[in-house]
């Protein structure tokens, strides 16, 4: 992230700029993005009303990405895409911390097909996890998991990162993992002075005062 816009376009963008800047399609396709656009509109002329489809004691009962590769091969970047619409689609209508879970299946299949969509991983990420106040939270396992699964494709992604650092902040309680991974922002060029702060103030509180030196 080049200049003085690290905080405010990495780590703070509003959402509309946000959602717009990552869900633009992957590897620049126009005939990926048309293809989809047709499907979509076709659905939209022609569909009823709109179904949910059918549900595990898990969430949605969801195809496997192994499935579709095998039973539409060389489709599985069209298949994200959709998935991927599907996706936002929940987000959307999620109220409840079961609904927000299902958020997680459509990302987690999302990228099994589409290992590169980041903006399915920060979306994930921030979606996923939900607060049921006094200190209580649901779906962290859920959101750890397309977190460290997005970092495993994208090291460097700021997003990412930062959301790795909330969920060890305040749903871990992992203060000394959450400061080494603020530490390890906080020296990217044009960082945010507020890192560097924020991480030995976490030193300290897992007891480090040293380390936040």
């Amino acid at each position: 992230m080049a200049g003085c816009t690290f905080a405010g376009a990495a780590l703070f963008r509003s959402p509309p700029l946000f959602l717009w800047e990552t869900a633009q399609p992957v590897g620049g396709s126009i005939t990926r993005a048309v293809a989809l656009l047709g499907a979509l509109s076709v659905a939209a002329f022609t569909a009823t009303s709109p179904r949910a489809p059918p549900r595990s004691s898990t969430g949605p009962a969801l195809p496997r990405a192994e499935f579709l590769n095998a039973v539409l091969p060389g489709q599985a970047a069209l298949l994200a895409d959709f998935y991927w619409v599907q996706t936002i689609q929940q987000v959307g209508l999620a109220r409840t911390a079961a609904q927000y879970r299902d958020v997680f299946s459509y990302a987690d299949l999302v990228t099994d097909l589409d290992p590169r969509l980041l903006a399915a991983y920060q979306v994930a990420a921030i979606s996923v996890p939900v607060n049921l106040g006094r200190e209580s939270w649901a779906n962290a396992d859920e959101a750890r998991v397309i977190i460290e699964k997005g970092l495993r494709h994208f090291p460097t992604d700021l997003p990412l990162r930062f959301q790795l650092a909330h969920l060890l902040m305040y749903i871990d309680r992992d203060y000394r993992r959450a400061a080494d991974v603020l530490k390890t922002m906080a020296q990217e060029p044009n960082a945010p002075e507020f890192l560097g702060q924020l991480a030995t103030r976490l030193y300290a509180q897992a007891g480090d005062f040293n380390a936040g030196l």
